[in-house]
């Protein structure tokens, strides 16, 4: 992907000879370069971090639709139901964000 100022490069060094050999192997048999191929997976990847992102999101915003869809304004108790919900959300925002923080790496 070349942008107004050139195309950038990035060197990568394999560690382990049999994964460069797989992924080479792996790039011939999809007719691809290994770079357009390590290029491909790694914006794949990406991607996958960002559809998790928006769909917790999303979940987000479900549910506190749904929980303002349920209140009562005459209805001033706590609602231990609504709670779990919000907190079973609120864990469920927090794994995600520690799984993408741990795949980062």
């Amino acid at each position: 992907m070349a942008d107004d100022k050139g195309s950038k490069a990035l060197n990568l060094r394999f560690k382990d000879a049999q994964q460069h050999q797989a992924i080479t192997h792996a790039a011939r048999a999809a007719g691809v370069s290994v770079q357009d191929y390590i290029l491909e997976a790694a914006l794949r990847r990406a991607l996958a971090v960002q559809d998790r992102f928006v769909q917790a999101a999303l979940d987000a915003h479900r549910i506190t639709a749904d929980a303002f869809a349920d209140l009562d304004p005459q209805d001033s108790r706590p609602d231990t139901e609504l709670r779990s919900r919000e907190h079973a959300a609120s864990r469920s925002l927090h794994t995600d964000a520690d799984h993408r923080r741990g795949s980062a790496a």
